[in-house]
């Protein structure tokens, strides 16, 4: 559940062209245990709504538009003026000294008597929670949980997409700073030295052996479906750990890589893989090592806070709860598992401001409490509950009567809450989320009433129906977005131009798009299946995420459409749980359905690559081939940016021609709350809201300084 900024590029650039590298000091110095420490200068908050209503998928995550044009900054540039950050004249690969940071005592609200539960944050979601175990999650529901409990090497520093701090790390690697080597190769080492004093929920303390076994799970584990490729990319240049086996098989006998196995390979093939991971990840004293091939700019983002395949688990509690040991004899007996069997499914021991208390999982409801030992001081409130609440009336009521902090409200149900008493609208920040209807063009056919009859008779299609290009293009012809845009997302949303969204870089603002045109609908209708799809029609059953009130109006819009184009043509409309919906979206059983991402690092590779890429999060369910492959890697391997507009440009043309998807509308974000609610502010990248810097008072106000930089409204009542 995205992130390359320009000055990513910045630091790989210094990289190639930098003309002495301070050597990596192997010696980190010991902590002065007599310095205090102070919160994080900034903690996170993000307004992500749930799946496929909003736009979220598997990996999906709603998508958050980047706050702002600011540059990215050179993590070269080391700022004492902030928590977290590195002096300017530490010239070695060290753990510099601690700035300053500290804690913070739990702020005791004084209890107002309108304010309900002065010391609990609740909200009132619309998507339940998919799994627990950072090497699983890849949708921003289970991440913003984890966001609470777990940290990262980095975060994300206040509300920017593109600027980094420390975290569980205590330098941000650089050329300069020495952590950061390139070797006559080409290849590339990053060290971070990792804070100690740390403690995990348990109370067990973090070692930098926690943090290279976290790594090394997440790249062994490697789930269908899952986040594992964001690393595996960069570390060991492929987009799985199967593929990695094949590659290791497919040398020592000569075979094709696409005529093997991966249950088939030999014990020694599968060895090596593991081993290749171990060495990609590596401690060394007290710091831990990532050792890439070659560069890759956007390293910073896809391991800083908000990417929570990334966090830092505790390796001896979790072998205690049945994972894997980091022996690569058996790895593979924990590879891929299936949801509920994974031991760290529903668990958590992290080192992050909040516990987990509970998870129901019959009302979806999940509490996590303040984690008092926290080591950047504890959070302000003491508990916070994400209630399940699918009804908008029941969430309009909640939110209405003060029993919810905060709620999820679909974009046509905005006039119903603008003037609400006591609610504080915050508005304007673009969001980097992009909306999608997906035709599968591969559908899962056994046991699948969502087919119909499985043939092209008129009560049901063929599992391939979606390979035609004309009937894709025809589906694009349907929807309306003039009217999806004005009725459901109140003008607050604008039509995507393909898969990469405004705000990216590499984004083509001239790239064509389709429109509502039934006369261009007809006539690739009756060129599809030779002809015969005209005369026999089709009916299919299309997909929606319970609650997701937004995303069943776009699929009623493509209905009354095709019943105009052609009565013959029927679709009925279902709708599922979110965890449902993510399985069903990794088995590939469903053939229309709502879908939506929000990026993982801001660069234009992490937007195609989950919607063209064979491998990609959704692609690699729908049918989608390796046609655009080999344009993928060549962008994200050059350093040269016309290159890579030249290639981007051609991929969202093809997409527009290849009509993979229905790219619907990137929106302008709204997040309502009690006015009493304090410190709300909100990134682009972040998998949810910023519970940590939040608290209930009197006089709240969200964040000031990143409401007046960003130049968002504000409107109370």
């Amino acid at each position: 559940m995205s992130r390359r900024s320009h000055w990513i590029s910045l630091i790989v650039l210094v990289l190639l062209v930098s003309l002495a590298l301070v050597s990596c000091n192997q010696s980190q110095k010991p902590k002065d245990q007599s310095q205090q420490q102070q919160p994080p200068s900034a903690s996170k908050e993000t307004t992500q709504q749930p799946p496929p209503p909003t736009g979220t998928t598997d990996k999906e995550k709603p998508t958050t538009p980047s706050a702002g044009n600011e540059q990215p900054q050179s993590p070269e540039k080391k700022q004492t003026s902030e928590p977290g950050k590195t002096a300017d004249n530490q010239k070695s690969c060290e753990a510099s000294q601690p700035v300053g940071i500290t804690p913070t005592t739990p702020e005791t609200t004084a209890v107002a008597g309108d304010i309900k539960n002065p010391d609990t944050l609740i909200t009132a979601d619309i998507s339940d929670i998919d799994s627990l175990d950072p090497a699983f999650v890849y949708d921003t529901s289970s991440g913003e949980v984890l966001f609470h409990t777990y940290d990262n090497l980095l975060a994300y520093d206040g509300p920017h997409p593109d600027k980094f701090k420390t975290m569980l790390a205590t330098t941000i690697p650089s050329v300069q700073n020495g952590c950061i080597k390139e070797n006559p190769d080409g290849s590339v080492v990053i060290s971070f030295p990792i804070r100690t004093g740390v403690k995990f929920h348990d109370g067990s303390e973090l070692t930098p052996e926690d943090v290279a076994y976290s790594f090394q799970r997440l790249l062994t584990f490697d789930r269908s479906g899952g986040p594992s490729w964001l690393l595996l990319t960069p570390l060991l240049g492929v987009n799985s750990i199967e593929d990695l086996a094949k590659q290791i098989e497919a040398k020592a006998t000569g075979k094709n890589t696409k005529d093997l196995d991966f249950k088939k390979l030999g014990a020694d093939s599968l060895k090596q893989a593991c081993e290749r991971v171990l060495g990609a990840i590596q401690v060394n004293g007290d710091k831990v090592e990532f050792h890439l091939p070659t560069p890759f700019p956007p390293f910073f983002a896809v391991i800083a806070q908000s990417a929570s395949w990334a966090a830092v688990i505790s390796k001896k509690w979790a072998i205690a709860q049945g994972a894997w040991d980091g022996n690569c004899a058996d790895w593979v007996n924990y590879h891929d598992p299936q949801k509920e069997k994974d031991p760290l499914y529903d668990k958590i021991n992290g080192t992050g401001p909040f516990k987990l208390d509970y998870w129901d999982h019959k009302t979806g409801d999940i509490s996590i409490v303040r984690n008092d030992d926290y080591w950047s001081g504890p959070a302000k409130l003491k508990k916070v509950i994400i209630k399940k609440v699918n009804e908008w009336s029941t969430r309009k009521l909640m939110l209405e009567n003060g029993e919810a902090d905060i709620a999820t409200v679909d974009r046509q149900y905005i006039d119903q809450v603008d003037g609400m008493k006591g609610v504080r609208l915050i508005r304007g920040q673009i969001r980097m989320i992009l909306n999608y209807i997906f035709m599968n063009q591969a559908i899962k056919a056994e046991g699948n009433d969502y087919i119909g009859s499985g043939k092209l008779d008129g009560n049901g299609i063929p599992p391939d129906f979606f390979k035609d290009v004309h009937v894709r293009r025809g589906f694009n012809y349907v929807f309306d977005w003039e009217t999806y845009i004005r009725e459901v997302q109140k003008n607050e949303a604008e039509q995507a131009k393909g898969p990469i969204p405004r705000g990216v870089p590499f984004y083509n603002p001239e790239q064509k798009t389709y429109h509502l045109d039934l006369k261009e609908a007809e006539t690739h209708f009756k060129e599809a299946w030779g002809g015969k799809l005209w005369d026999k029609g089709f009916k299919l059953t299309a997909v929606y995420v319970s609650g997701g009130d937004d995303a069943k109006s776009a699929l009623e819009i493509i209905r009354r459409n095709l019943q105009q184009v052609n009565p013959k043509f029927v679709i009925e409309i279902a709708n599922v749980e979110w965890s449902t919906f993510l399985s069903k979206s990794v088995e590939g059983s469903m053939p229309l359905y709502l879908g939506g991402w929000q990026e993982d690092y801001h660069d234009a590779h992490n937007w195609v690559f989950p919607v063209m890429h064979s491998k990609g999060t959704y692609s690699e369910h729908l049918g989608i081939g390796t046609q655009y492959d080999d344009e993928m890697a060549s962008a994200i391997k050059t350093f040269d940016d016309a290159k890579r507009q030249q290639v981007y440009n051609q991929l969202q043309q093809q997409a527009y021609e290849d009509a993979i998807a229905i790219f619907m509308v990137q929106p302008l974000g709204r997040h309502y709350q009690r006015r009493w609610v304090d410190g709300y502010y909100y990134n682009p990248i972040w998998p949810g809201r910023n519970f940590y810097v939040m608290s209930k008072k009197p006089d709240a106000h969200p964040n000031q300084e990143y409401i007046k930089e960003l130049n968002l409204e504000i409107k109370e009542w």
